[in-house]
């Protein structure tokens, strides 16, 4: 994933970062939805070994494509990993902004991550008991994403730092709604469409910045800087979901999304994100 991130500004011209990151998601998110499809009806006809078999067939198809990019520029570096990791985050702490927006991040992954993972897992469980709403709900935030990506793509947004923090407290607004009314499925569907739409617009905005923002030179170390933060905060925010199931499913998404609306509240109060372009 950092090697994805930091290789897609180089192939693009700065001005088409945001339409190239976009694209990069919704091919990710139609992947997501057309690959368990496809698995499915590959089992159903040929069995589990067989769609493991033609899995491992396609990663050739994979390395057939990467073979014909082009090769970034390679710089001669005997950096040791983990100094290197100690470089990107010197960086990002070094620049307000960029500080700002990954604190911004993580705080969204913690109220966000773990209410969608383990309290609609819940939901499902001890109210809609139906496999079927489940795979309704997922759908639904699979597509809200895919709309998100595809919208961020052709929608050119002149303040980017008032988009994310309107983007942050509209998600904090949703679980705030999750927490209040829990019981429809075509509730919840809606809702969750619409935070994947919110996740997917503004994850594509976040991406562009940040990878035009940063030095060419230090996008590897600190995109694995970045994503690190990001990934490695979804273990916390599931451990604390489960822990806020202990008094309810309501009090989970009331929590996560009034600390999420407090957060972007405080952040909008000062410059480092609001002004950003």
């Amino acid at each position: 994933m950092p090697a994805q991130s930091a290789y897609l500004p180089w192939l693009l011209r700065g001005n088409q970062l945001v339409a190239g990151t976009g694209l990069s998601q919704v091919a990710g998110q139609l992947t997501s939805i057309l690959g368990p499809i496809a698995a499915g009806l590959v089992i159903a006809k040929l069995g589990v070994a067989s769609a493991f078999y033609i899995d491992a067939v396609s990663f050739i198809v994979v390395i057939v494509a990467l073979m014909r990019l082009p090769d970034p520029q390679r710089v001669a570096s005997s950096t040791h990993p983990i100094e290197a990791m100690k470089q990107g985050i010197s960086y990002v702490l070094a620049d307000a902004p960029l500080c700002a927006m990954m604190l911004l991040a993580m705080v969204v992954n913690l109220c966000v991550t773990g209410p969608l993972s383990v309290g609609i897992a819940d939901l499902v469980k001890t109210q809609l008991g139906s496999a079927s709403a489940y795979g309704v709900l997922l759908s639904a935030a699979a597509a809200g994403a895919l709309a998100g990506a595809l919208l961020a793509s052709v929608w050119k947004v002149q303040r980017r730092g008032l988009l994310i923090l309107g983007g942050s407290a509209a998600l904090g607004v949703c679980l705030v709604g999750i927490g209040l009314q829990h019981t429809g499925v075509y509730w919840l569907a809606c809702v969750l469409a619409l935070i994947g739409c919110v996740a997917g617009f503004v994850n594509v905005h976040i991406g562009a910045w940040v990878m035009q923002r940063i030095d060419p030179v230090v996008r590897g170390r600190v995109s694995s800087v970045l994503i690190l933060g990001s990934l490695g905060i979804a273990p916390l925010s599931m451990g604390l979901a489960g822990l806020a199931l202990l008094v309810n499913v309501s009090a989970l998404f009331l929590l996560a999304g009034g600390i999420l609306i407090c957060i972007s509240a405080v952040a909008a109060r000062g410059t480092s994100i609001r002004y950003i372009t």
